[in-house]
């Protein structure tokens, strides 16, 4: 993937992936952590954007699931 066009391009997006793939590559990408919730606050959108890709929800749906779970996390 490190030959792919998008990597070479010059949009701030383009270089900002560009930097993290290679930083992923060196192994030197670390998962956001916030406070108490650590990395979980992350599992929500990561499983909402996997059953979109695989096709097992449409965007809307699996949103406002990510969202549902993210609310109960940080309730009170």
């Amino acid at each position: 993937m490190s030959d792919n066009a998008y990597f070479q391009g010059t949009d701030p997006a383009n270089i900002a992936n560009r930097i993290v793939f290679e930083g992923a590559s060196d192994g030197n990408v670390q998962p956001y952590y916030f406070g108490s919730y650590g990395g979980a606050w992350m599992e929500p959108i990561n499983s909402a954007l996997n059953a979109v890709l695989l096709g097992e929800m449409d965007v809307d749906a699996a949103i406002a699931q990510a969202q549902a779970a993210l609310d109960t996390l940080m309730a009170p």
